[in-house]
């Protein structure tokens, strides 16, 4: 409680603050924490990237896509259906990720 109480007290100091954010200790930590989030968000782009391509690539999509068209079988219409929707779903994901890499470049 006085802890909180202390850091909020020092927080709202400008002055301090300001002296703070011009240590070597302050300047590294934030160069740190803005290296380990865009290090995070590459490893998890390139996952979903890889995690996209296995699927696409998958056997079991190609063959819920091949099943015979018997308008009796619900459940042909629903895999046929769900592959189509999941490769959609994909190719938007990539090229939203595309797109944000361009931006960023």
């Amino acid at each position: 409680m006085v802890l909180r109480v202390l850091l909020r007290y020092l927080a709202s100091h400008p002055e301090l603050v300001d002296r703070l954010s011009e240590t070597w200790v302050i300047r590294r930590l934030a160069q740190l924490t803005a290296y380990s989030y865009f290090k995070a968000k590459e490893i998890g782009e390139d996952g979903v990237h890889k995690g996209v391509d296995k699927i696409r690539d998958s056997e079991i999509l190609k063959r819920m896509e091949e099943l015979p068209e018997d308008e009796s079988d619900r459940m042909s219409s629903f895999s046929r259906t769900f592959a189509k929707e999941l490769r959609g779903g994909m190719k938007e994901l990539s090229d939203k990720i595309e797109k944000d890499r361009e931006k960023e470049l």
